[in-house]
C-alpha cells in the first residue's frame, strides 16, 4: 500500500462532533515510532494518527468476524 493511500483510506471515518478524550500512557520507544510514522505518512498530529490506527484495527476485527476468522 502506498503512503498516501494508507492515510486516505483511514480518513474515510469522520470524527464525530461528540468525541471524547482518552488518556493513555505509552513507552518512549512506542511514541518515537508514532512520531516517525506520522511524519512519514503526513498525519497532521499524534491524535489523528492514533485515531486512524484505532479505526484501522476496529475495521480489521469487524472484517475478521464477518468472514469467521
Amino acid at each position: 500500500m502506498d503512503d498516501t493511500k494508507l492515510s486516505d483510506d483511514l480518513n474515510d471515518d469522520a470524527i464525530q462532533s461528540n468525541s471524547r478524550t482518552l488518556s493513555i500512557k505509552l513507552e518512549y520507544n512506542t511514541l518515537a515510532k508514532i512520531d516517525y510514522l506520522l511524519r512519514h505518512y503526513k498525519f497532521p498530529s499524534r491524535s489523528a494518527f492514533i485515531r486512524n490506527a484505532i479505526m484501522y484495527k476496529i475495521n480489521q476485527l469487524q472484517k475478521q468476524s464477518l468472514t469467521g476468522g
